[in-house]
């Protein structure tokens, strides 16, 4: 993706950069150019205060239009992308199985009518994109010490009288 530079002109001062999202915090990236247009004008030192004003309203407009629009911008290409690769199928299939109720990877195929395989691989798919590691799947079966080794005495009730 090309990302348009930033580029604030006026008399003589002159600020420019890019910004990309996925590589720099826009914080890091509005205090970069804040610090350049105020070296610009201590550099020039040739303003008035009323055109001192003027500039940092202007530049500061300017810039927040600019994030705006990135940001918009890398929004759009991601919802694209992702719901190209992933539909909203593989979304819902990761919150079913990740969170409760929790549904087991062959339930989730099977009310789908897919393929068990085709189910994990999405739902892992969607893990790493979102950076969530998947829940370790429950096991079926009997619950860990539920039977023991060891023989237990039993109670034999009789029926007296009766």
């Amino acid at each position: 993706m090309k990302i348009k530079p930033f580029i604030f002109s006026w008399k003589s001062l002159k600020v420019e950069g890019s910004w990309n999202p996925l590589s720099q915090p826009k914080i890091d990236f509005v205090e970069a150019r804040e610090n350049e247009f105020v070296i610009e004008i201590y550099e020039q030192r040739k303003f008035s205060i009323d055109e001192l004003f003027d500039a940092i309203k202007l530049f500061r407009s300017k810039l927040l239009k600019y994030c705006n629009s990135v940001e918009k911008g890398i929004k759009k290409i991601a919802v694209k992308d992702f719901s190209k690769k992933m539909g909203t199928g593989h979304f819902n299939w990761f919150v079913e199985y990740q969170f409760p109720p929790c549904e087991s990877f062959s339930q989730i195929a099977m009310r789908n009518k897919k393929d068990v395989k085709t189910i994990k691989e999405a739902i892992e798919s969607v893990g790493k994109l979102i950076r969530l590691p998947l829940r370790s799947p429950t096991k079926g079966g009997r619950p860990k010490g539920a039977k023991d080794k060891n023989f237990r005495p039993q109670i034999v009730r009789k029926n007296i009288g009766g």
